[in-house]
C-alpha cells in the first residue's frame, strides 16, 4: 500500500511538472506569435506601390470587373509567381476580353458582371493571355469569341481568393505589400468620375454607379490607398486615383478580395 501511494505521488508530481512545462511552452509560443505579428505590421513602410500593367481603357463595354480582376490582379499574380521583371502581352498579361465575354450578365456589351462568377471562372476554367485574345470594343462581346480558346485557358488558372474587411487598413496594406492587388467594389460618384491629376477622393456624395478598381499601393502622408482604374490614362492621375482610408469604407462594400498565390 505504501509503495502504491509513493508511485501515485511520483506520477502526480510528474504530471504537474509536464503540465507546467507545457503551459510555459504554450505561453512562450503565443508571445512569439504576438511579437512576430506586431513586428510584421510595424515593418510596413509609410508608402508603397506595386508595379502593375499599364492602365487599360475599357471603353464602352461594362467590363470593369474583368479589367480589375483579370487584366490587373490575375496578370500581377502571374507576373509575381513567374518571377518576371517586365509585363508582356505574350507571357503574363491576361485577357479581360476572354473572361468578360464568358461571364457578363446578359448579351449586351454594356452589361456588367459578377465578381464571384469572374473569380470562380478563372479558378476553375482559367484564362488566356492578352496576345491570344486582345481586348477590343469593336469586335462585340459574344461568348463565341472566347470559346475557341478554351483549350488554352487551363494553364492560366488562378487559385482561391481571400476576403478582407474594407475597413481593415492594416490587412489591406499587408495584402498589397505581400504582392496582391486588392479588388475594391465601389460606388463611383461624380467626385470619382470627374477626378483629375493629383485628386484625392475623400468625400462621398452618396450615390453613383457600381464600379471596380484595384488597390495597388498606399501613402500614409495622404492617408490614402492608390487605386488603378480602367478608364485610360486621361482620367485621374494617368489612370490612377488616391482614395482615403476613411472614404474607402464609405464608397465600398463590406469586404474586398484578393487572389491567393
Amino acid at each position: 500500500m505504501k509503495h502504491m501511494i509513493t508511485m501515485l505521488t511520483v506520477l502526480l508530481i510528474t504530471v504537474t511538472i509536464l503540465t507546467i512545462n507545457t503551459m510555459k511552452n504554450l505561453i512562450i509560443f503565443l508571445l512569439f506569435i504576438l511579437l512576430l505579428t506586431d513586428g510584421f505590421s510595424q515593418t510596413l513602410p509609410a508608402s508603397f506601390e506595386l508595379k502593375t500593367p499599364s492602365v487599360i481603357d475599357q471603353g464602352s463595354e461594362g467590363c470593369c470587373i474583368s479589367c480589375a480582376a483579370t487584366y490587373l490582379a490575375a496578370s500581377y499574380r502571374k507576373y509575381k509567381l513567374s518571377n518576371a521583371t517586365t509585363f508582356s502581352y505574350f507571357t503574363n498579361i491576361c485577357s479581360p476580353e476572354y473572361i468578360y465575354d464568358r461571364v457578363k450578365l446578359n448579351s449586351s456589351c454594356t452589361s456588367g458582371s459578377d465578381l464571384f462568377t469572374t473569380l470562380n471562372f478563372m479558378r476553375d476554367t482559367g484564362n488566356v493571355l492578352f496576345s491570344t485574345l486582345p481586348y477590343s470594343t469593336s469586335n462585340g462581346c459574344a461568348a463565341s469569341i472566347s470559346t475557341p480558346f478554351d483549350n488554352r485557358a487551363g494553364v492560366n488558372r488562378t487559385g482561391a481568393y481571400t476576403r478582407v474587411l474594407s475597413s481593415d487598413v492594416t490587412a489591406i496594406k499587408q495584402a498589397i505589400y505581400t504582392g496582391h492587388v486588392v479588388l475594391l467594389s465601389i460606388t463611383a460618384d461624380n467626385n470619382f468620375v470627374n477626378a483629375g491629376p493629383g485628386y484625392i477622393w475623400s468625400t462621398y456624395l452618396g450615390s453613383g454607379a457600381s464600379h471596380m478598381v484595384g488597390l495597388v499601393g498606399w501613402d500614409d502622408s495622404r492617408n490614402a490607398y492608390l487605386a488603378q482604374n480602367s478608364w485610360g490614362t486621361r482620367w485621374g492621375s494617368s489612370g490612377f486615383i488616391w482614395i482615403t482610408y476613411t472614404n474607402t469604407v464609405s464608397v465600398s462594400f463590406f469586404y474586398s478580395y484578393y487572389m491567393n498565390d
